[in-house]
This record gives C-alpha cells, structure tokens and sequence, in this order.
C-alpha cells in the first residue's frame, strides 16, 4: 500500500523584499521505493508537479525531486534521517534571475517517514496514557483549581508522525542556550521562530488540522519524573500541561527524548487529531 511522505523546505525568498514562503512537496512511496511523481504546495497553493526518486532504508529517506517546467528546472536532492530533518542541496531556478532556492534549511517541521522510538520515548508514552487514563494516581499538589481531573474515555494512539516532529523538536531544543529554551514559550518554537502547534507549523504540516497541542520539559532524567512534572506539580502553569495530557479531544500522540546538549534531556509530547 502507497503511503504519502512530506519533506518542508527550502525557505524561499521570490525576490528581494518579499515574505519566505515555505515549500511543502509531498512524495508518494511504496515499499522501499518513492515516486515517481510528487507535488508541492507553496504558500498555501498546490500547483507544481514533478518527479521523484530515491529510496527509504531503516535510518533515512534518500530523496531527488526534478521540478522541470515552463519556468524553469531545479532538482533538489537531500535525505531526511531519523530525526525527521532534511537536508541536503538545491541546484537550478524555476524563476529564472530571481529565485535560487540554495540549501535546504533544517525544519522542526520537517518530517518523513517512521520516526523510531527509543526505549526512553517508548515510557514515555507508555507513562503518558496510564496519566490519562488514571489521573488519580497523579494528584494536584497545591492550588488544583484548574486542574482536570476526570480521565479520558480512550488513550492516544501512537503516531509515527508526531514521533517525527517530536524527535525534531527535541533537537532544535538542545542546539539553544537552556536559558533560552526555558523562557517561556521559547520551548514551543519552530527554528523559524513560530510557534510548533500554530496553523501551517510543524503539527499542522504533520497532518494534525482538527486541534494540536505540544507538552516539553527539560532536565528530568526519567520519563517518570517529566510526567510527575506535568501531572503534579504544574501549579505555576495553570496546569496546561496535566489539562492538555487529559484533553480527550487529543486523539493521537508522538513523543521523544534527547540526552545531550545544554539541558542534559529533553522531553517532548506533541498531540493533535487529524
């Protein structure tokens, strides 16, 4: 069975003085190969087609797109590895003179293909779902005016997508001073400086159009101490955390982990309904 895969980017820059407009091209895939046609949307508007080759191994998508028509030609060839990231090179001008794409830019909405979960992510998501299913074992602690505190009639399905925008966002985190990233909301946006869960973002770009939501915490070493974070003590946040875990209008979720970089470990939930 065919399946679709969405590689974001390069930005693009028309001419001088106008808006980045972000590129989305769809590719189809089947089996181990993709193509042999694709689209992409820019700015909102399907309207160029082209062709598309490669292959998907069990750690990348390795991929070449040949946008060749009246305007112009431009290839585009790149890979997008676990975390979901393409990268790679553009050559050519499909609006001669005053569009060269360049290097494909690095997206935490970049996303294609499985995202593999690691056996910290696999707990995490496992830790998430029992929350929401069973938020009594989880107690406010402090002022739990604004807590939910009734469970879900059904847990997340997992999402191999939301995995993907997950794993990317971690990265994009752990490239930042922590600082940074734990100044609100500075742990939500996009490298573009959007918001992750905004229309158009990396969520949305995932597939998730219905509702969308993101939950991140930095410095826990254990899944169990992120969630306990969340579902216990997120009276300075209003409890946005606990309420968007017991959100039942959530349906699907991704989640990952990172060990590295200035926080030491990253734990991102990203959730939405398609």
């Amino acid at each position: 069975m065919a399946e679709s895969y969405i590689v974001v980017g390069p930005y693009l820059r028309i001419t001088p003085g106008d808006p980045l407009l972000r590129q989305t091209v769809t590719i189809n895939a089947n089996g181990s190969s993709i193509g042999p046609k694709c689209v992409a949307t820019m700015g909102g508007v399907d309207g160029v087609y082209g062709s598309a080759s490669g292959r998907i191994t069990d750690r990348a998508i390795e991929f070449t797109i040949t946008w060749d028509h009246g305007l112009g030609k431009a290839v585009h060839t790149g890979t997008v590895g676990p975390d979901g990231v393409p990268r790679g090179t553009a050559t050519g001008a499909v609006i001669p003179n005053t569009w060269n794409p360049g290097p494909w830019q690095a997206s935490a909405g970049a996303l294609a293909g499985p995202a593999d979960m690691s056996v910290e992510a696999t707990e995490l998501f496992r830790l998430i779902n029992d929350a929401r299913a069973h938020p009594n074992r989880y107690p406010p602690n402090g002022d739990a005016t604004l807590a939910k505190m009734t469970a879900c009639p059904h847990v997340f399905q997992p999402s191999k997508w939301l995995n993907g925008t997950a794993q990317a966002h971690n990265s994009f985190l752990a490239s930042q001073p922590i600082d940074w990233v734990n100044t609100y909301p500075n742990m939500h946006k996009n490298p573009d400086g959007a918001l992750v869960g905004d229309a158009g973002e990396a969520i949305d770009m995932a597939g998730y159009h219905s509702s969308r939501a993101e939950i991140v915490a930095t410095g826990f070493p254990t899944a169990a101490d992120a969630v306990r974070f969340w579902m216990q003590d997120d009276a300075p946040f209003q409890w946005g955390h606990r309420n968007r875990i017991l959100d039942c209008g959530l349906a699907q979720a991704g989640v990952a982990h990172l060990q590295g970089g200035p926080g030491s470990h990253y734990w991102t939930v990203d959730m939405g309904t398609p």
